[in-house]
């Protein structure tokens, strides 16, 4: 079923779960954003990093660009569904704040955990199982399913039902053939000869041998061999860089391309650029021109084919124009 903050905060890129939490602070009395102030305050954390990595040329186009809003949230919360607790909503974001990274040598080496728990204890749940829901945080399991699975409408008739089971993960040495199960930290599911999924096998470090992208320890990457299929973990190739425009070693950020003129990394085009042999940055597009020209925004004119849009961010292109799409508050 929907879940309103995970969709949310999904901006930064950091999966997690929204579960109750055995706090009953009363909500009057707490300090922190309210909701409407919330808004703000993700895509404000979401923004800055965007502006950085080249995923939206500022931080006003960013905001305009997605698509979010937390009318049924909102609306929960005013019935008396869902608790919102204000106070916890900042250890969440400062948990998150660091992981809008914009190179490889950024990523997190291991799961967020801590961050992961700051932000469950977000919303509440106030709904029991087998009571009637539209989102996931009306429910104290924090799962809201329909009670057709077939249904196929925006707001399904649903109720609450039993927790989710979290997702499997298994440990070094441990079978990994399943691709619903995850390799725990630090491991990765090796391959055989075949190219088939066997077991959790140690990440190995930079300079090593390495059979494939996942085996190596972050940050580094397997420099593959295409017809050996053996490689070496290297890091990833920094801005300026001597790079090859064929080979699998990536640029470190991910702003960044082989030039194949200058074989160096350097910045994908940005609009007004030639795009024939660097691409564009991600708020702009290649044109008829091959020029790098930059996407719409809201309001402005767009085109739609087989269900995208040439759109910033999250926007929809309806009726020939960027436009941001309203909630749908399920009764």
């Amino acid at each position: 079923m929907r879940n309103t903050l995970k969709i949310f905060l999904s901006l930064l890129a950091v999966p997690f779960a929204l579960v109750a939490c055995g706090d009953d602070t009363n909500t009057n009395t707490s300090t922190g954003p309210t909701l409407a102030e919330l808004n703000d305050k993700v895509l404000d954390a979401f923004c800055s990093g965007a502006v950085e990595c080249h995923r939206t040329e500022t931080v006003a186009d960013c905001k305009a660009s997605q698509d979010v809003s937390l009318d049924e949230i909102t609306a929960a919360v005013e019935a008396g569904t869902v608790k919102y607790h204000p106070e916890k909503v900042d250890a969440c974001l400062e948990g998150l704040s660091g992981l809008s990274v914009c190179a490889y040598s950024d990523l997190p080496t291991t799961n967020d955990t801590a961050a992961q728990a700051a932000c469950t204890a977000v919303f509440e749940g106030t709904v029991a199982d087998g009571g009637t829901c539209s989102i996931d945080e009306m429910c104290v399991s924090g799962n809201c399913e329909p009670t057709d699975p077939m249904c196929s409408m925006q707001c399904c008739p649903s109720k609450c039902a039993p927790a989710q089971a979290a997702d499997m993960v298994a440990k070094l040495g441990e079978s990994c053939v399943d691709p619903s199960i995850d390799c725990e930290d630090g491991t990765y599911c090796k391959l055989d000869a075949m190219f088939m999924p066997t077991v959790c096998a140690a990440q190995v470090a930079l300079g090593e041998a390495c059979t494939s992208y996942g085996s190596c320890k972050a940050p580094s990457i397997c420099d593959l061999d295409f017809q050996t299929m053996m490689g070496t973990c290297k890091a990833p190739i920094a801005h300026g860089g001597a790079c090859d425009p064929m080979g699998a070693l990536p640029c470190d950020r991910f702003d960044d391309i082989c030039d194949g003129v200058s074989k160096t990394c350097v910045t994908q085009g940005l609009p007004g650029a030639d795009c024939m042999m660097q691409g564009c940055v991600a708020y702009a597009e290649c044109n008829m021109m091959n020029k790098c020209e930059k996407s719409p925004v809201a309001g402005e004119a767009c085109v739609s084919m087989n269900g995208s849009s040439n759109c910033l961010g999250s926007l929809a292109c309806v009726n020939g124009k960027c436009t941001k799409q309203a909630d749908m508050v399920c009764p």
